[in-house]
């Protein structure tokens, strides 16, 4: 995870950014929730996040609603 947000972070430097306007762990919810919506399979988003239990993964996506 260190490493993906040194990525952005030069990236966003690199055509004018000052800097990333949210965290990797931010971007990691928002693409389950998408995920989510557009198929409806929680135990897909689960396996994705790799939680051990379905309700930290439905807790997750209650917060990005």
């Amino acid at each position: 995870m260190r490493q993906y947000a040194r990525l952005l972070a030069s990236g966003h430097c690199a055509i004018g950014l000052s800097r990333f306007p949210s965290g990797t762990h931010t971007l990691r919810r928002t693409i389950a929730s998408k995920i989510y919506r557009r198929t409806g399979n929680l135990r897909a988003v689960q396996s994705l996040l790799s939680h051990t239990k379905i309700e930290s993964t439905a807790r997750i996506l209650n917060r990005c609603q």
